[in-house]
């Protein structure tokens, strides 16, 4: 049994280390197209958490 958890934890650690094939075809494109929504995802929530934080202090200044 341990063996078997050993066998997979390395297939599990090759395989999310080794990068994708690249190739040029729709997938990679949608690839692309999803690891940029990731970035826009993360720079949109960023932003959302500043403006939150800069209205609590806001309110919590003025008592509001």
């Amino acid at each position: 049994m341990s063996a078997g958890q050993a066998i997979r934890r390395q297939n599990f650690s090759f395989m999310s280390v080794t990068p994708p094939v690249a190739s040029h075809s729709a997938s990679d494109t949608a690839t692309h197209a999803m690891h940029y929504m990731r970035i826009v995802l993360a720079v949109v929530s960023a932003a959302a958490l500043e403006l939150a934080t800069f209205a609590t202090v806001s309110m919590l200044i003025t008592g509001r």
